[in-house]
């Protein structure tokens, strides 16, 4: 189902189908729609849940999520069980966020001598499309 890019904001997207008001959510991913949606754009979208409009704040008929975000652009590129190369993003304790490519990113074990900035070859392991994530194994 198309739909019409009507706001972008950091947490969330407003699309606009056939003059019905719906949302995308970006819930604790590093992806930032500003650089993947535009105001005005058609975007192929899918219906998650259907809203009763009269009981939520934002007047929403319906909850969708885009067919492509970059991770699913990168994943058509690089398949599973190739090597790619990624920067390291952050570090949090025992784990490292990667960049894989410009908004793509995944989450895995922190490698003995990581630090950020860092230029670490990979190789995707699984890539799950429910769930829009890439799991990846580092060597070093």
């Amino acid at each position: 189902m198309l739909a019409v890019v009507k706001k972008v904001k950091d947490d969330r997207v407003i699309f606009d189908i056939n003059g019905l008001t719906a949302a995308y959510f970006i819930h604790g991913e590093n992806f930032n729609p500003h650089k993947f949606f535009k105001h005005g754009e058609m975007v192929e979208v899918t219906i998650i849940k259907q809203c009763n409009y009269k009981q939520n704040a934002m007047g929403l008929f319906y909850i969708v999520s885009p067919e492509f975000l970059p991770i699913d652009l990168y994943i058509m590129e690089h398949q599973v069980g190739s090597m790619v190369e990624g920067i390291i993003f952050s570090i949090q304790g025992p784990l490292m966020t990667l960049m894989l490519d410009d908004n793509v990113f995944c989450t895995t074990k922190r490698s003995r001598h990581a630090r950020t900035g860092n230029i670490v070859r990979c190789k995707i392991d699984k890539y799950n499309a429910k769930q829009r994530y890439i799991a990846v194994r580092v060597f070093e």
